[in-house]
């Protein structure tokens, strides 16, 4: 998505609810939500994501060049630290949950190959917005 630049990353195509910089928001925001928040321990990304990104939400307006800087090297800075904190053992307990495609996650390792889907299904739904910028 570097490519792109923030006119091309806030447009949201006729037929489509979001655009790209929405959907790579709400990546970072849900990898965080679903591996941290249920686990009870604090988020490595700023609140303002979790509440601009997070479930249910939809681009409120453009996203300045700043932002869109942020959440690319968020998303870049997660992997390793998810990695980190795995090698660490920082997980203990987590909090079940059914997720909107009634799928149960259960436990650390459902949360990670869920949202491994999840960001799967947002990828499809960025190709998919590509061929109309």
């Amino acid at each position: 998505m570097n490519s792109y630049d923030a006119a091309q990353l806030n447009r949201v195509p006729d037929g489509f609810s979001n655009n790209l910089i929405w959907n790579l928001g709400h990546i970072l925001a849900v990898q965080q939500l679903l591996v941290y928040g249920l686990s009870g321990l604090p988020l490595h990304i700023p609140q303002k994501f979790v509440v601009r990104y997070q479930r249910d939400t939809r681009p409120e307006g453009p996203v300045d060049e700043a932002e869109i800087s942020e959440i690319r090297e968020w998303l870049e800075r997660t992997v390793p630290l998810l990695d980190k904190d795995l090698e660490a053992n920082r997980f203990g307990t987590f909090r079940p949950f059914t997720n909107s495609a009634g799928f149960r996650v259960t436990n650390l390792q459902e949360a990670i190959t869920f949202n491994n889907f999840h960001e799967g299904l947002h990828l499809g739904y960025m190709l998919s917005i590509r061929k109309f910028l």
